[in-house]
């Protein structure tokens, strides 16, 4: 997924203020309640988050893997705990 795409939601010109941004949000929400009833009836977004989570999957892994073996020694997110490693009793 491309950022692009989710910005051009707002249009032409992506507007700057945060503001100016939660009332056109609100505006194409029309009627609907955000947070009430089924996602995709207010969320402008909802179609783009499988693509997102995927596109992004692998750069958190990377991360995860990263801080696991700088913070808490495991060698990867994917591999279980190695002997010497603490786990939860």
């Amino acid at each position: 997924m491309r950022l692009q795409e989710a910005v051009a939601i707002f249009g032409p010109e992506y507007p700057r203020s945060q503001a100016e941004r939660k009332r056109f949000l609100e505006e194409i929400q029309g009627d609907v309640e955000p947070y009430k009833g089924p996602r995709e009836e207010w969320d402008p977004f909802f179609e783009m988050d499988d693509r997102f989570c995927a596109a992004n999957r692998t750069e958190f892994d990377e991360a995860a893997d990263r801080w696991l073996h700088e913070v808490c020694g495991i060698r990867s997110l994917h591999d279980g705990p190695t002997e010497g490693t603490r786990t939860a009793d």
